[in-house]
């Protein structure tokens, strides 16, 4: 596979791309005809998934995320996409946490042209950690249904941990750091033995939801894409883990369903006719019903909003129980370190290495990563 990373192919000049089936083309290793407009290079943990459906809102051409360990259809769909002179294609390059996602992510890059421009998304190294650590998802077989005379327990124990959770906190950073968690640095290196020169950084808080339309019209200005239109399209883009296991589910009240949702769904919102505020997590949920039975509801307002706010209040202990107990913070990630010196330096030498190479280039980034300068002044004080 190194050899394939090191010894990628183009094109003969008496070669047309388009005399060349997509198919035949990878398994002659040869590189990506140049129809794409730029390169974004992601990571797991730096809300790639957000940044790649934002991106197709703009009617940007981009291999879907999550296609982890399938080289040959991010290659597929990219040489189609190039050779079909859409109005905007984008390369999807995402380094994702696992054993392989560095030589893949490498991999990807080789086949492109080194003079192209990089997106390059960046986050605070600490809090790309503690999302590792907390990644999780919905175990098989989970009831989403539920009535006024369910067994509410069910809601307890849904989530399973991409790193075990039944290992103490500094094994389970120990793993986080082996699945390149944090490896962008020799992504970097590679890049620059590439010859790749044209690299911009964005942060993980430019797409914060208040943010989102603004920063996509910037980078549609600047990458040569569509302008976002609608404001409203960027405002549930982001992944909310939080709700894993928990929503979307139904709730029955008097054979009248409703659905509770972190997402916006067709229906009927009736939250403010219940008189229930929507950010009862400090993220906004949506409590949905058909049309027609808004006459049940408001005849019975009363009791559909009792239950409705006691069965809210069971998810929040759910959610409360799982963030204290299973997962972990930025600051639980420091305190440890500060106490143990070893998984301190182990910490160091990643973070360092995550930061050096963008502070050459955007040291306002690193200024503005709370976690990351608190771990530094907690090592130069405990170290020096």
């Amino acid at each position: 596979d190194e050899d394939k990373v090191n010894k990628n192919l183009f094109v003969n000049k008496s070669l047309s791309y388009t005399d060349i089936e997509a198919d035949i083309a990878w398994e002659l290793n040869l590189g990506l005809p140049k129809g794409y407009k730029f390169i974004i290079i992601t990571a797991s943990f730096t809300a790639h998934s957000a940044v790649i459906r934002s991106l197709k809102k703009c009617d940007v051409h981009i291999m879907n995320d999550h296609v982890i360990d399938d080289i040959k259809r991010h290659f597929i769909y990219d040489y189609t996409q190039s050779l079909e002179n859409k109005a905007a294609v984008a390369i999807n390059i995402t380094l994702y946490n696992v054993a392989r996602g560095l030589l893949n992510a490498q991999r990807m890059l080789s086949f492109t042209h080194h003079a192209s421009p990089i997106l390059w998304m960046v986050r605070d190294p600490i809090s790309r950690l503690k999302s590792s650590l907390n990644n999780s998802w919905a175990k098989a077989n989970l009831a989403y249904t539920f009535d006024e005379n369910s067994d509410l327990s069910a809601l307890d124990n849904r989530l399973y941990f991409h790193i075990d959770i039944n290992k103490n906190l500094k094994e389970r950073i120990k793993i986080s750091l082996s699945i390149n968690t944090l490896a962008y640095a020799p992504l970097f290196e590679y890049s620059q033995k590439l010859g790749f020169s044209h690299i911009s950084f964005l942060d993980f808080k430019e797409l914060d939801e208040n943010k989102l339309f603004d920063t996509f019209s910037d980078l549609a200005q600047k990458f040569d894409f569509n302008t976002p239109q609608n404001k409203d399209d960027f405002s549930h883009t982001t992944h909310i883990q939080l709700f894993h296991g928990i929503l979307p589910l139904r709730y029955t009240i008097k054979n009248t369903e409703v659905l509770i949702s972190a997402y916006k769904h067709e229906g009927i919102e009736i939250s403010e006719l219940l008189g229930l505020k929507k950010d009862f997590f400090e993220r906004k949920i949506h409590i949905y019903t058909k049309e027609e039975n808004i006459t049940i509801i408001k005849k019975e307002k009363a009791l559909f909003k009792e239950q409705i706010q006691n069965f809210i209040l069971a998810l929040k202990n759910v959610i409360d129980y799982t963030n204290e107990n299973l997962k972990t913070t930025e600051r639980k990630i420091i305190d440890l370190a500060s106490k143990d010196q070893e998984l301190r330096l182990l910490l160091k030498e990643a973070l360092d290495k995550e930061a050096d190479f963008i502070k050459q280039a955007r040291p306002d980034i690193i200024a503005s990563w709370k976690y990351y300068n608190e771990f530094k002044k907690m090592c130069e004080e405990l170290d020096n």
